[in-house]
């Protein structure tokens, strides 16, 4: 819920559910962008939404060593359903959001990445959200990029990958704290359909503390990270947080 408490679950799951007019809409959109955990507990319903809706899709069933999906992610989709269900049953039940990182990991037995790649052979908008500066997280995410990429690597025309970072997760497209520029550059130029992204409201808020931020020339700056994220999930893509 945000900091004042002004707009309650029932009213944040129409907005998810776009089952409110343009005027309360406009209204909640311009929260967002004021109230970094309204706005995260907005990308919370929206990719537990997300994530019901694609368990529950039969995919198109494709032979080993056809098509550009790895036949070994379709093993997985029983898994991915069966934690989906957990996810909806315990927020239903308790009232409230279950965290991000608990929806994305191996102890549901759910594979974000696989989610990217269940729905056949239709295009894949997938935003990959990095908001930690540990080095195992940002080797994770350069990690899980590369294998969506390389997943579509005869058909580069089915991916479109942001990789959006924010909060300490800045790091990652920093010149001065980046662990991996040289790898960020050889994505960056072996992968057209791949973004950088940095949030300004984050690069605002180091430069009042007397720190100055260069980014990576791969990096673009975006006004905010999370109304950006929030944006995405509504127009379908998937959401991946590291």
């Amino acid at each position: 819920m945000s900091t004042d408490n002004r707009y309650s679950d029932e009213q944040l799951q129409a907005f998810v559910d776009d089952e409110i007019d343009i005027t309360d809409r406009a209204e909640i959109m311009e929260a967002i962008r004021q109230d970094d955990e309204l706005a995260c507990q907005v990308c919370e319903l929206l990719q537990i939404k997300d994530t019901v809706r694609l368990a529950y899709l039969e995919p198109e069933r494709v032979a080993p060593g056809q098509g550009s999906v790895p036949p070994a992610w379709w093993a997985r989709i029983p898994r991915m359903a069966a934690a989906a269900v957990m996810i909806f049953a315990l927020g239903t039940l308790t009232g409230t959001l279950i965290p991000t990182h608990m929806t994305a990991t191996a102890n549901y037995g759910f594979d974000p990445l696989a989610r990217a790649g269940s729905t056949g052979h239709e295009l894949k908008r997938v935003v990959l959200h990095v908001s930690s500066a540990e080095e195992e997280r940002l080797d994770q995410a350069l990690n899980d990029a590369e294998e969506l990429l390389e997943g579509y690597k005869d058909n580069p025309e089915l991916i479109q990958l942001e990789v959006v970072a924010n909060t300490a997760g800045l790091a990652l497209l920093r010149a001065d704290t980046s662990p991996y520029p040289e790898r960020i550059r050889r994505l960056a130029e072996k992968f057209d359909n791949i973004s950088f992204l940095a949030c300004s409201r984050t690069i605002e808020k180091l430069r009042l503390r007397g720190i100055d931020v260069h980014l990576l020339p791969e990096a673009t700056v975006i006004p905010g990270a999370l109304e950006a994220i929030v944006d995405r999930l509504q127009q379908g893509w998937v959401y991946i947080r590291v």
